[in-house]
């Protein structure tokens, strides 16, 4: 039950391809190679290899879809016979060629292969082909584009940057900022692999609880043990009202007693704050609740005792002296709603699976002018939410902090600059 490391999965006609962060690799591939094992021993004709796709390309933002449309018409308008034929088509049993135009239609999680045209259904047309994956992880729309390395993937990042004032190249800092904005957090930093379970992590919304009940999950008595008891520390999200830095450790305010520690910071355009990821004690994981950072300074050794350089070592991150208190405040998850894109036959299918709920209160009838038997209507309120931190396509509702939301109204114009890149 404990997380090891994210990853997007999508299916293909014969195989199941997994897509990693690429932090803890060989980790991954040690622990998919002994389950393939296991599930050998069963009699399934299972085998496990590293893919031949070997580059990919992020491209995030609210304007993604219409960048890489632009992109991919200029590679089929090229010279060039290798990219010139493109086609997109489906990822399923039996594919079929879909017009360029299905990108802006394709829902949120879902793929494309892009297949050049020419090279016909053998096996160098499949050994070519790209895959195109509507996915991200900066709560923004954005795509994921898998292929070999080659003059494909080349030219379609040419394609793309000639377009540059929508499309611009940008560093693990920008997508690090989107990731603290989204209340994603990051596998190595945020979360510790082999350490953390979904229930710590503040993601029991990626748990399939109908396979916990039937014991198809691996370590589901520990995330029940943990859904009901409660886990020693869970994380959270935090504006700072000054400088931290991870590592730092959370105090109680007024108490002044240890609660937590921040995993990683970042500065949030979007709110004009600096943002953290934390881990708290439970009894503090509540939106409001205000605590202190204490960020400890170097210690001036030129002009201390040495007695009092090993005291003050020894109190470490807790020490008295030398350090600065920050005012914080817990917030919900996310930071900033998510924009995931919700095409028309996406929608249609979410409104039929909505309970009707009235628009305002009803009030009900008079008993004077009602018929006889008559019942006063009253107004249905659901009471099913998102459990975790709403990772999907649903956006947050209801009051927020008033701490948060006069630096959402301060940063309402620098969202846009930040997540079109």
């Amino acid at each position: 039950g404990l997380i090891l490391d994210d990853a997007f999965v999508y299916l293909t006609q014969d195989a199941v391809e997994i897509l990693t962060s690429g932090c803890h690799s060989r980790q991954v591939a040690d622990y998919l190679g002994h389950y393939v094992v296991y599930v050998r021993r069963t009699g399934a004709d299972v085998a496990f290899e590293e893919s031949h796709r070997g580059a990919a390309i992020a491209l995030q933002g609210p304007k993604s879809c219409e960048a890489l449309a632009r992109a991919l018409d200029k590679l089929c308008m090229s010279l060039d016979p290798a990219v010139s034929s493109l086609r997109l088509e489906t990822v399923d049993t039996e594919p079929e060629f879909v017009p360029m135009q299905v990108l802006s239609e394709m829902p949120y999680m879902s793929a494309l292969r892009l297949r050049p045209g020419k090279a016909g259904p053998g096996a160098d047309a499949e050994h070519a082909a790209a895959f195109v994956l509507r996915v991200g992880s900066t709560g923004e729309d954005g795509f994921e584009i898998v292929a070999p390395a080659g003059a494909l993937m080349q030219q379609l990042a040419s394609a793309l940057l000639e377009d540059s004032p929508v499309v611009q190249p940008a560093g693990l800092h920008c997508l690090d900022m989107l990731r603290m904005e989204a209340g994603l957090p990051r596998v190595g930093t945020d979360i510790l692999p082999g350490r953390v379970t979904p229930v710590r992590a503040s993601l029991v919304w990626t748990l399939d609880q109908a396979k916990m009940r039937g014991h198809l999950m691996f370590g589901w008595q520990k995330l029940f043990f943990q859904l009901a008891k409660g886990p020693k520390f869970r994380r959270v999200a935090l504006l700072l009202d000054g400088p931290g830095h991870t590592g730092c450790r959370l105090l109680s305010n007024p108490h002044r007693q240890p609660i937590g520690e921040i995993t990683s910071t970042a500065w949030s355009p979007a709110l004009q704050s600096r943002v953290a990821m934390a881990y708290v004690r439970p009894e503090y994981a509540k939106a409001d609740k205000h605590i202190l950072v204490t960020v400890p300074y170097n210690l001036p050794t030129y002009k201390m005792r040495s007695k009092a350089i090993k005291h003050w070592i020894r109190s470490g991150p807790l020490r008295s002296s030398y350090r600065k208190l920050v005012a914080a405040c817990i917030t919900t998850l996310p930071l900033v709603p998510h924009v995931y894109p919700e095409p028309a036959r996406q929608r249609k299918t979410a409104a039929r699976t909505k309970s009707f709920a009235p628009e305002g209160p009803v009030a009900p009838a008079s008993p004077s002018g009602s018929p006889p038997g008559a019942r006063a209507r009253l107004p249905s309120v659901s009471s099913r939410a998102p459990l975790g931190g709403g990772g999907g396509p649903v956006r947050r509702g209801g009051a927020e902090p008033a701490g948060q939301a006069l630096h959402r109204n301060a940063g309402e114009g620098a969202r846009s600059d930040v997540s079109s890149t």
